[in-house]
């Protein structure tokens, strides 16, 4: 419950941190504007579900024996350090409070937005801004 109320609060100051992106795209070709606008996007999705795996590791004054105790029924103390990228904090060999699922949308997240981001340089540096070409 707590990762996710951490996301719920975080997501509009994502939000917020993505609406210049989309003034300053104003009068950019079309196709430039979508494609840097997706990968803003993307990369704030991408933050947003590193902080729900953040918020999974860390449980604020809580410690990390007890928590793995109460939730997995499982606790080795060589387990229990924090890794921060990719992120992990192990109960045991096999039991991880990060779920399954961070990484592989991380991973996808991210590699959406770099692709995003090239193909909107890419259109940039070919096509240009339409307006800013003409001159009078």
């Amino acid at each position: 419950m707590l990762p996710v109320l951490v996301v719920l609060l975080t997501t509009p100051v994502a939000v917020l941190a993505v609406l210049p992106l989309h003034r300053r795209t104003r009068c950019w070709a079309p196709a430039t504007r979508i494609w840097a606008r997706s990968a803003g996007w993307l990369a704030i999705a991408a933050i947003e579900v590193y902080v729900y795996g953040l918020a999974n590791i860390s449980y604020f004054g809580i410690s990390v024996r007890d928590i793995c105790i109460s939730r997995y029924g499982v606790w080795d103390g060589r387990y229990g350090h924090a890794r921060y990228w990719p992120i992990a904090r192990r109960c045991s060999e096999l039991v991880d409070m990060v779920p399954g699922f961070v990484h592989p949308t991380l991973v996808v997240l991210l590699s959406g937005a770099a692709t995003a981001a090239l193909m909107a340089a890419g259109m940039a540096f070919f096509h240009g801004r339409s307006h800013s070409s003409v001159r009078s």
